[in-house]
């Protein structure tokens, strides 16, 4: 079983901090729900396991400013922190390209506070 570890940042504050290469900025897509900055962020650390026999690609679509999307390989286990009302989409990678697998939030794969 692979384990991998990623942080999120939080605050604008700590973003500033990041390297310019975690700080792509990108349109909402339709539909996308952005938390605001002012919103209490509550982060929280999620484990997410491709429980299926394809790649795919899992995003975190609004959190404004950020841009998180990770490929994740069949029985891999992706572990890190969001804040629990960011709104994770699920891909499968197929021949065609990638669909739209599954919508939730972060709340659903929670495995601690901090």
């Amino acid at each position: 079983m692979r384990l991998t570890q990623l942080s999120l940042p939080y605050t604008s504050m700590q973003a500033q901090s990041l390297p310019s290469a975690t700080q792509q900025t990108r349109q909402p897509a339709h539909g996308d729900r952005l938390i605001h900055e002012s919103e209490t962020l509550t982060p929280c650390l999620c484990a997410y396991q491709n429980r299926t026999g394809t790649i795919q690609v899992i995003r975190i679509p609004d959190l404004p400013g950020h841009h998180f999307e990770r490929v994740v390989f069949p029985g891999q286990r992706l572990m890190f922190h969001a804040p629990a009302e960011a709104r994770i989409e699920v891909h499968s990678a197929n021949q065609a390209g990638a669909l739209l697998a599954d919508t939730f939030t972060c709340d659903r794969i929670k495995v601690s506070s901090h």
